[in-house]
């Protein structure tokens, strides 16, 4: 994308935990999305050590899920997205 935004879907089930942590050299922005990619779930800014994003969540639901990582300001590097999880898989990313 363009504008430096980052789209990975992830499948989560039931009651699945995951963890979110991005990080990099400038401040960046981390966003969670349900199924339909409508709805935000969770954002963060500098939830992190210094200006890094994380979150943390527990799915409601089975499903894919969206993660949108971001730099906080335009034209700066997104950084680099560590994805956890207690147990699941990642279905995909752009």
């Amino acid at each position: 994308m363009g504008d430096g935004r980052t789209i990975v879907p992830v499948y989560l089930q039931d009651n699945q935990r995951m963890r979110l942590d991005l990080t990099s050299q400038t401040d960046n922005y981390l966003e969670l999305f349900d199924q339909t990619c409508n709805s935000r779930l969770m954002a963060d800014d500098d939830g992190g050590s210094g200006y890094n994003a994380s979150i943390d969540f527990t799915a409601s639901g089975s499903g894919t899920y969206f993660i949108i990582a971001r730099p906080y300001r335009s034209g700066s590097s997104t950084g680099d997205l560590r994805v956890r999880f207690s147990g699941g898989s990642r279905s995909g990313g752009s």
